[in-house]
């Protein structure tokens, strides 16, 4: 990949990009590397646990998805803010959204 400007490492901030995973998975998998593309364009570190998870965790074990969500809490934790993108929240979403503004952290409404 070729960048078409110099990038300033040191002033990117970490962004959690909250989007939708369950249901039509595939669909939403490929809608998350394009929010996580906008978030890099801008700059920024994207952080989109849901891209890097299901590699090596089984979200259909009630289990293993809630580690996964204590796991998320500790990188929204780490980021600069959250941003919010898609039409629709999900349940999941939804928790991350509740645990962000529950810690202070900034959340954003970031698009479709």
């Amino acid at each position: 990949m070729k960048l078409k400007r110099k990038f300033n490492v040191g002033r990117m901030r970490f962004v959690y990009v909250c989007s939708p995973y369950r249901g039509e998975v595939v669909k939403n998998l490929n809608y998350t590397q394009e929010c996580c593309r906008k978030v890099f364009s801008k700059n920024d570190i994207p952080i989109a646990p849901h891209l890097y998870f299901p590699m090596f965790m089984n979200d259909n074990i009630e289990e293993v998805r809630e580690l996964a969500f204590e796991m998320n809490k500790r990188l929204i934790d780490m980021c600069d803010c959250l941003c919010i993108f898609g039409s629709v929240i999900s349940e999941g979403m939804q928790i991350e959204i509740d645990y962000a503004n529950s810690i202070g952290k900034k959340v954003y409404k970031c698009g479709n």
